[in-house]
């Protein structure tokens, strides 16, 4: 399923791209298909592979005013795997203000919708038990193992592997603190782009760019997200 949603996503945006140029992102598309990070994903059946494709998916239907449709796919997968977020925060800084909320409604509407069929529980759980272990490293011991660390290609995991070929002082505390301000210069990047957005989508060149623009935020994001955790990113 996460195979033919990557790839019907790919061949979608190619198509909207158009002309030569969406022929050579199909093409494209078809080579990053094959390559180990992603067939390695696909693998272990994590659900990344698919958060980037909708969250592509989602920012050109925004974009051009298909609001509707992309607001509660760009939520969907902003709740679940947290990084395509970054794109609420590119166009908030776009001034595109009912793509921003209607995105923020449909997140609403699947929150509540969640609350209503498996009650507080799950709710309470992630704030007084995961948050923090994700805050403090706890809930991804796995990332601080030799063999983990080897496939973790993290701005998180690239610490670990230093630490491992002998920089000691490149502790956990000091891992965790340099893989924040990573974070907070993806958020800035993401806001710099969303704030000069100009992109002339009438032409084949400018849709590219968004889709480029947009995999590109995302790929910073997900390094971030996975800074503990021992998956492999974009």
């Amino acid at each position: 399923m996460q195979t033919l949603v990557f790839a019907g996503a790919m061949a979608g945006i190619a198509v909207w791209i158009g002309e030569t140029i969406g022929a050579f992102a199909l093409l494209g598309g078809l080579a990053v298909l094959t390559t180990p990070t992603v067939l390695y994903s696909l693998q272990m059946g994590n659900f990344q592979t698919t958060a980037v494709a909708l969250g592509a998916i989602a920012l050109v239907l925004l974009v051009t005013q298909r609001i509707r449709a992309g607001a509660p796919i760009l939520a969907y997968v902003a709740l679940s795997k947290i990084f395509p977020g970054l794109l609420v925060v590119y166009l908030l800084l776009g001034r595109r203000w009912r793509a921003v909320a209607w995105t923020a409604a449909a997140g609403v509407a699947l929150v509540a919708l969640t609350f209503a069929v498996f009650g507080t529980e799950p709710f309470s759980d992630f704030v007084h038990s995961e948050l923090p272990a994700i805050s403090n490293g706890h809930a991804f011991p796995q990332s601080e193992r030799p063999n983990v660390a080897a496939s973790n290609q993290s701005i998180y995991g690239l610490t670990v592997r230093l630490r491992l070929l002998g920089a000691g002082w490149l502790d956990q505390p000091i891992g965790l603190k340099i893989a924040s301000l990573y974070g907070l210069i993806v958020v800035a990047l993401t806001a710099l782009a969303g704030w000069k957005d100009r992109i002339d989508l009438s032409s084949p060149a400018g849709r590219a760019m968004l889709v480029q623009t947009g995999l590109a935020l995302i790929s910073l994001a997900l390094s971030y997200v996975l800074r503990r955790a021992g998956t492999r990113s974009w």
